[in-house]
């Protein structure tokens, strides 16, 4: 019971003290709310074009306040019309001035239905009493009748908008095309039709006069004259957009729709050239024709031995770019362990869980460019022996280039109809992703009823990154001779996989496996292939012809077996072997990082008031 007391007590000491808080925080709106307008003059001079002249002079008493920077204005330029218009104010030629010293810098604002005209420097503060003048042009301001022409104007205030000071005194004075012959005056609250405490005419000018009013205040005038003495008195107005414009035969969709089938011509001639190209580099190109039988890549010789020649004599690197239209880092892994099967070199297995390259003799005449340019930044001036470690950081830009060879290669034999397939393919596609969101989320947005005029356009656009995405599919890839090498390749690749190594001759086994494997790896299936490496020891268990076989691969010598094999394990050297390819991918690959830091260290119904034209309000800041 005693807990429960001296937590309520603790509940009402809070409360309590947030009550006192209360005044203090109000201080600095009681101390802003002495700010007030001591007098506003409005000058305005209709001229025959519908145009108006206007010239206010603000007299700001900044009270108390001492962190302002100046005055500032807002000027309505949209309003509600009817149910399918709305009229528009345009607001234009603005300048400003100080006759009290004031700093006087300009910056306005346009927004979607009215203008922020804003005085001062915002470097330099404000106090006391400043005088503020502000000149613009609006256009569209009379109204026509059958009987006479109008001003009707919210001097300032509008429903939504106002001077958020009380003003003490204000005055209008209309300069309008004919003579003035009715007034009406309206100020106070919006909405309201309390009249003004002058309102006068004489000739073509009338003056309005309101005082005491309070803040968001509105003051209206009217002023009439003889029908016909305003040349131009038809409002400027702008369609609602609605379902009807967004789908409708404007001149938005109109130009819309002709820009985005033109848009879409363009990519489908793109699309034609491209076809074309391919089917002119299957003219020229040589190589396999289409339909020609396949070859099997084992031949034997008269002596009994068996030799291997892939199909086409492709190396692996081209094979793995063939299949899959890119040129990665393990079809260049690949071509290592081919140049070593091919005794171009040597992989060791270090103890420190590094790899080694050692070179055994130099390029040979049939080597491709990418082979010669990988052979030569490995070796040309660097012992016969390199550790994979050493090409951390150092060989990415080779490895670029090697890449970019393998694409020429593929160009060279005319098996690509461009340089890079798959990659420009997922550029069409990403781009109609692209252009068919914009389409479809703009779609939506009319949807919510965010109306516009482009409804057709965007619709067209949806189905023109349709139609991009569903296109990029048909750009060639592979000319019609590399899709009989990519057959080739398939077929050699079923081969491999129905090859049985206990049939093989004995002197040719170990060749044999090691020419295929590092095609195994281009085509992914260097796991599957030493694998069947394991298999093959295991039958030497049972069956006696293959009694103690290892299978010793000349080219490369892993730690802790060496020359010897005396610790050989098939399942062993497939692990060492996807470990030497992440490890040889990972160093060439691998970019030098950078770092940042410390260089020691990294309208309304009736007239009432502010139901006119103009309106609009302001204040300091």
């Amino acid at each position: 019971m005693r807990s429960f007391r001296r937590l309520l007590a603790t509940v009402l000491f809070a409360a309590l003290a947030a009550l006192a808080l209360v005044p203090l925080a109000a201080s600095p709106a009681s101390a802003a709310g002495d700010e007030r307008i001591r007098s506003y003059d409005s000058s305005m001079t209709v001229g025959k074009d519908d145009s108006m002249r206007v010239v206010e002079t603000v007299q700001y008493d900044f009270g108390s306040s001492y962190d302002k920077h100046g005055f500032y204005r807002t000027l309505v330029t949209r309003m509600g019309y009817d149910k399918d218009y709305r009229r528009l104010y345009p607001v234009d030629d603005i300048k400003v001035s100080s006759p009290s010293g004031a700093p006087a810098d300009l910056s306005t604002t346009y927004d979607a239905n009215d203008v922020l005209i804003r005085i001062g420097d915002p470097d330099r503060t404000v106090s006391g009493v400043q005088t503020y003048r502000i000149s613009y042009r609006v256009k569209g301001v009379l109204n026509g009748f059958s009987d006479h022409d109008e001003l009707y104007w919210n001097v300032f205030g509008s429903a939504g908008s106002g001077f958020d000071v009380p003003i003490d005194k204000a005055t209008a004075t209309v300069h309008l095309p004919g003579e003035v012959t009715k007034v009406r005056c309206s100020a106070g609250a919006v909405g309201t039709k309390t009249d003004c405490a002058d309102a006068s005419n004489s000739g073509d000018s009338a003056t309005f006069q309101a005082t005491s009013l309070q803040p968001m205040a509105a003051f209206t005038v009217v002023a009439a004259i003889p029908g016909g003495a305003g040349t131009m008195t038809k409002p400027i107005l702008e369609r609602i957009p609605s379902f009807a414009t967004d789908f409708g035969p404007g001149l938005a969709n109109i130009i819309g729709a002709v820009a985005v089938l033109a848009v879409g011509a363009v990519l489908f001639l793109l699309l034609r050239r491209r076809q074309k190209r391919a089917k002119q580099l299957d003219a020229a190109a040589p190589g396999p024709a289409p339909g020609r039988p396949h070859q099997s890549a084992l031949r034997t010789n008269p002596d009994g031995s068996v030799e291997f020649v892939p199909p086409g004599n492709l190396r692996p690197g081209e094979v793995g770019t063939l299949v899959d239209e890119s040129a990665d880092t393990i079809d260049v892994t690949a071509t290592i362990v081919d140049l070593a099967v091919r005794r171009y070199l040597v992989i060791d297995e270090l103890p420190d869980k590094d790899w080694g390259l050692r070179m055994l003799k130099p390029p040979g005449p049939e080597f491709l460019p990418y082979e010669q340019k990988f052979f030569d930044q490995i070796f040309l001036g660097r012992p016969d022996r390199v550790r994979l470690s050493d090409l951390k950081n150092t060989f990415y830009s080779t490895l670029s280039a090697i890449k970019n060879m393998m694409y020429e290669d593929m160009r060279r034999r005319g098996w690509f109809a461009s340089r890079r397939p798959r990659l420009s393919r997922w550029a069409w596609r990403i781009l109609g992703i692209v252009v068919g969101m914009a389409g479809f989320v703009n779609l939506l947005i009319i949807a919510d009823g965010v109306h516009g005029w482009f409804g057709i356009g965007w619709t067209l656009i949806m189905l023109l990154g349709v139609g991009i995405i569903v296109g990029a599919g048909k750009i060639p890839g592979r000319t019609s001779v590399g899709l009989a090498a990519l057959a080739d390749v398939h077929a050699f690749r079923e081969e491999m996989a129905r090859l049985d190594f206990a049939a093989l001759p004995e002197q040719s086994r170990d060749e044999i496996m090691s020419r295929y494997l590092p095609y195994a790896m281009a085509f992914g299936r260097t796991n599957q292939w030493t694998a069947a490496f394991g298999r093959l020891e295991a039958l030497s268990q049972r069956d006696n012809r293959y009694r103690n076989y290892r299978y010793r691969p000349y080219w490369y010598y892993g730690y802790g077996y060496g020359s010897t094999f005396h610790d050989w394990d098939a399942n062993r050297f497939g692990q060492s072997l996807n470990s030497f390819s992440s490890s040889t991918s990972s160093a060439m690959a691998s970019t030098p990082s950078s770092s940042g830091g410390s260089g020691f260290s990294g309208g309304g119904g009736g007239f009432s008031s502010g139901g006119g034209g103009g309106g609009g309000g302001g204040g300091s800041w």
